[in-house]
């Protein structure tokens, strides 16, 4: 190892490591070793559904607005690939309905000493109707599905078993299959004309699961009066 080997003639002249020729105090100087967006968007639809948006796609996981701007704030932190033993903490503000100011602690290990630094953020809340909510809100429906007895109007065993394998059928589809655009859109419970009666009338959004779907009765059961 030669005399020049054993100093950082770039920076201090101190002694040197085994970084580039630079000493480890030189070294962190150089580098930004912690990063932080100053300023984070974020779309709910309002409370009636609570989902959020996330790279342009409508999520429907329930959230907490505390655990909801930590995991943003941590998300828009970005340490250096050498720092080791990284601890996070924040603390958050709400500034107004829609703004909440986040700072966030950053400490750890680069190069061998203990670094420290905070950061500033703020979270944006942006309220916007989902996707879902938009064609709930606009009457939108993809079929109809009416319940019907001959020469009579089905009774109330009937009417409620039907409505009943209906939300059933909503929720196993959403639930299950992931389906979130499929929906009752409403039930009318009425008569209509002609000499067929028919109640309830199901209106639905969305499509049905292809392999989901399986006939249901809504009649009475054998043995049961009418």
């Amino acid at each position: 190892m030669t005399i020049q080997e054993n100093f950082c003639p770039p920076k201090c002249g101190g002694g040197k490591t085994e970084n580039e020729g630079l000493c480890n105090t030189c070294l962190r100087s150089d580098i930004e070793w912690l990063t932080c967006e100053p300023r984070l968007p974020c779309v709910i639809c309002p409370p009636t559904c609570g989902s959020i948006k996330k790279v342009n796609t409508w999520t429907d996981v329930p959230y907490d607005r505390q655990k909801l701007s930590e995991e943003l704030a941590f998300g828009a932190v970005s340490a250096h690939v050498d720092v080791q033993d990284l601890e996070l903490a924040i603390s958050t503000r709400e500034i107004s309905p829609n703004r909440t100011q986040c700072t966030v602690y950053v400490r750890g290990i680069l190069y061998g000493e203990p670094v420290y630094k905070t950061c500033e953020t703020l979270i944006v809340w942006t309220k916007e109707n989902c996707d879902r909510c938009s064609r709930l809100s606009g009457g939108y429906y993809a079929s109809t599905i009416q319940v019907r007895a001959t020469g009579r109007r089905p009774d109330t065993f009937e009417r409620e078993r039907a409505v009943k394998i209906a939300y059933d059928i909503e929720e196993s589809v959403q639930q299950l299959g992931g389906e979130r655009l499929s929906f009752i859109t409403r039930i009318d419970d009425t008569v209509t004309g002609g000499w067929t009666s028919w109640s309830p009338a199901i209106v639905s959004g969305g499509t049905p699961l292809p392999g989901r779907s399986s006939p249901r009765w809504a009649g009475r059961p054998p043995g049961i009066p009418n």
